[in-house]
């Protein structure tokens, strides 16, 4: 009956203890780590079924977490960009409408950041604004960006002014597997 009683005692002491750890697990939830998930969901082509509102669950509770993180609005740009305008309506309560205003969001609180500047690109391009998009490229590359989607968003700013041949270098230049938006 002892060697019951004790391993009883210690069943219960460890499962107190894997408990504690969950909630302490929770408990360090980060916006940080939210966003690097929603982003590794993201960088995922073609999207698995609910891959897009898994990304936009992590991002949520990102922003609630940390309102003012600044990468968390680049990962909601690329949501929208990749879920179409659905995912737009889930962020309007934090001033992400579209993925113009997200990334615009995430320029506003962090101006450095290399990787907001390629998406800003990008919807310029779709927008027909080559110009603008140039500038947002230089700015990119300026501050370190290094995406695939970099050389893709020149190549088409290339292809706009008609360099047929600098577009063709920047489009070779895309490895598969290189990083993401």
């Amino acid at each position: 009956m002892r060697s019951l009683t004790k391993h009883l005692v210690l069943a219960t002491a460890i499962a107190a203890f894997f408990a504690g750890c969950g909630f302490a697990c929770a408990a360090e939830e980060t916006a940080a780590a939210l966003t690097a998930e929603a982003a590794q969901i993201l960088d995922v082509f073609p999207a698995a079924d609910g891959a897009h509102n898994a990304a936009a669950e992590k991002l949520h509770r990102a922003l609630a977490l940390d309102s003012g993180y600044a990468k968390a609005y680049v990962q909601v740009g690329r949501l929208q960009i990749a879920g179409g305008p659905e995912f737009g309506r889930q962020f309007a309560g934090v001033s992400a409408e579209s993925a113009s205003r997200a990334i615009m969001k995430a320029l506003e609180l962090d101006p450095a950041d290399g990787q907001a500047w390629v998406l800003q690109a990008h919807l310029l391009i779709d927008m027909h604004q080559p110009a603008d998009a140039k500038y947002a490229l230089l700015k990119a590359e300026q501050l370190g960006a290094d995406s695939a989607w970099l050389a893709l968003n020149w190549a088409e700013v290339y292809e706009d002014q008609g360099n047929i041949e600098a577009a063709m270098e920047k489009y070779r230049s895309v490895e598969i597997g290189r990083a993401h938006v």
